[in-house]
């Protein structure tokens, strides 16, 4: 049986706080991603020993690759992750406190070379070692700032090459102090690569894009503009009050984010839209749907007019084009203002039905 080799621990540094303060099924769609994005780039071949919270216990039997090696494991995963979380941060719809602290989640990585093998109970496989205990006493230290690479000496002295490493890393010593005896240990800072993880760009308005108006129905409502904008964004309760909606189908997309598509079922057709916009303020939201073609864009504007009010805008948005806005306001402009106006007035309805 194999004994020994490398333990490999990232884990997510202000997860405690997130998962309190955050909505069940809000903490439980980002931290899985966060989890899966760092299973998925893992290039060392390392295995999974088990999954626990907010951190991951990789495992790889044998020699331990080379720093160089270990060094590139731990930059792509910072990397993904903080490239996830700006994602999330430009897609998501959820603009309560909570979800925003989702930003200011952060990744250590927890590296240690040491003896341990593994036992099944029925289908599961756990790794058993003192080593294993020791990795995990390292996840609590005197380090002051969350996001760092720890590598305990045992590893460094044997396997380290500084040379093979960037320039810019400065290792720092360290001591754990525990029962009986102290681990020592090197860390070096890992803010240096947030330089490389990309900037996730907005996606334009409909003005932005250049289109024009062609429609629109506005009304001061007696309903928080807040409630008015999750009421929106909630793709369940869209056949409730938007006039001629039957269904929609969510097209296997289990949360509705900027960027993600559904389908709107009407009576003779369906249309398939896309999230597009959002853009949030203390007094004002703004949300909007994009047909597939890009043609013709759906703006939902909400801003505060006091305690309890807004004034609710439903704004349709068209690529210029002199023809189509012709026939529009020859055959369409009544019917499609009444629809707008019946959608607003649903709304309203729905809203005070939840409030009771």
């Amino acid at each position: 049986m194999s004994t020994g080799g490398l333990l490999f621990i990232p884990d997510i540094s202000g997860f405690t706080q997130f998962v309190e303060k955050t909505e069940i099924e809000h903490s439980q769609f980002i931290i899985k991603n966060l989890l899966e994005a760092l299973i998925n780039c893992n290039q060392l071949g390392l295995q999974v020993s088990e999954i626990e919270g907010d951190a991951i216990l990789f495992y790889k039997f044998g020699n331990p690759p080379g720093s160089k090696a270990i060094y590139e494991q731990v930059e792509k995963m910072f990397c993904e992750f903080h490239h996830l979380l700006r994602s999330i941060s430009v897609k998501r719809l959820c603009q309560c406190g909570a979800c925003k602290e989702s930003e200011k989640l952060s990744l250590k990585v927890i590296t240690h070379q040491g003896e341990f093998t593994t036992y099944n109970i029925k289908e599961f496989s756990k790794l058993i070692g003192k080593d294993v205990i020791r990795a995990h006493q390292l996840l609590k230290n005197d380090i002051p700032e969350h996001e760092y690479w720890l590598v305990t000496d045992n590893l460094y002295n044997q396997h380290f090459k500084p040379d093979e490493l960037p320039g810019w890393m400065k290792w720092v010593p360290g001591r754990k102090e525990i029962e009986n005896d102290a681990i020592n240990f090197q860390y070096v800072y890992l803010s240096p690569l947030l330089e490389k993880v990309p900037v996730e760009s907005r996606f334009p308005s409909a003005l932005q894009q250049g289109k024009i108006e062609l429609v629109r129905v506005y009304k001061e409502v007696p309903v928080d503009f807040m409630q008015l904008f999750y009421l929106t964004v909630n793709l369940d309760l869209r056949p409730l009050w938007v006039e001629g909606v039957k269904a929609i189908d969510k097209m296997n997309n289990p949360e509705n984010l900027v960027g993600v598509a559904h389908r709107c079922i009407l009576a003779n057709r369906s249309e398939v839209l896309i999230t597009s916009h959002v853009r949030a303020t203390d007094t004002c939201i703004e949300y909007e749907e994009t047909s597939k073609d890009g043609q013709r864009t759906m703006h939902y504007e909400y801003n505060t007019t006091g305690t309890g009010k807004a004034m609710a805008s439903f704004v349709i948005y068209i690529k210029k084009n002199a023809l189509k806005l012709f026939l529009f306001d020859l055959f369409m402009r009544k019917r499609i203002t009444r629809l707008l106006e019946n959608s607003l007035n649903n709304m309203v309805a729905l809203s005070k039905r939840q409030q009771n």
